[in-house]
């Protein structure tokens, strides 16, 4: 008595995304296939998918006789079995307890596979051909789909950085709303254009090789003065001076 279940590894896809899952090889369901309904839900999530409400619900009775929950919705998807692949095949889905999938006995009837418990294999008729899948698909594996607990001090820790960052934006705004626009003020410098008191020569009417030596340092109040400075003479210009008036006048 006892010991461990037929199970096979199975693929369910839809969409381009996949799930690798195993499934229980059940000659004794009268059925085609079985999808847990915690497991229904946590694919439509994943592989984006709706599911088909019946127009007559199943009736389903337990493996003790005794009637359970009727059937009244469908799943279609892609099912992967040893490299075989079945497009839009119908899940019924309905409460299975620890099982995700089970291959039900009208399965292995369409399908003309057979049990070999023995070696936990399924045979497979050699002119048996699988649909083609030319579109890669992304799997993910069963466990990813559970929805782990949320641990308590995790939860703590978000609340009190949402705290944070709502006091935060908090005073943001209402230091923007309390100064308002700042502009910016620059200082007013103030030009001294009086004449020069040794030559009564006013600094704006310098000539500019003047006016590029003249003094712009502040002084000791703070306020920027422009004296005039004398440019310095340049040597060339008094030798080729001469040379010319040495032409001119025969000296």
């Amino acid at each position: 008595m006892g010991g461990r279940h037929f199970t096979v590894s199975c693929r369910l896809s839809y969409n381009g995304l996949a799930v690798q899952t195993s499934a229980l090889a059940d000659s004794g369901a009268n059925g085609f296939l079985f999808l847990n309904t915690r497991f229904a839900r946590d694919l439509m999530k994943f592989l984006d998918v709706s599911p088909i409400s019946l127009s007559h619900p199943c009736p389903v009775k337990g493996y003790n006789g005794r009637p359970g929950k009727p059937i009244s919705e469908v799943l279609m998807l892609h099912l992967e079995v040893d490299g075989h692949r079945q497009k839009n095949i119908p899940f019924l889905i309905l409460d299975l307890g620890n099982y995700d999938l089970i291959l039900g006995r009208k399965w292995f009837e369409k399908f003309d596979v057979w049990l070999d418990p023995r070696n936990k294999r399924l045979l497979w008729p050699r002119e048996q051909l699988s649909d083609s899948n030319f579109t890669k698909e992304i799997c993910t594996p069963r466990e990813n789909l559970r929805i782990t607990a949320i641990l308590p001090r995790h939860q703590a820790d978000v609340e009190k950085r949402d705290r944070a960052f709502a006091l935060e934006d908090k005073r943001r705004a209402d230091g923007r709303r309390q100064t308002g626009p700042q502009k910016l003020q620059f200082p007013a410098r103030q030009v001294d254009c009086s004449p020069d008191p040794t030559n009564q020569t006013a600094v704006h009417h310098l000539d500019p090789a003047a006016a590029r030596q003249a003094d712009y340092s502040p002084d000791s109040s703070g306020q920027t003065k422009i004296c005039r400075s004398t440019p310095t003479p340049d040597p060339r210009r008094n030798r080729t001076f001469k040379r010319n008036f040495g032409t001119i006048y025969g000296k």
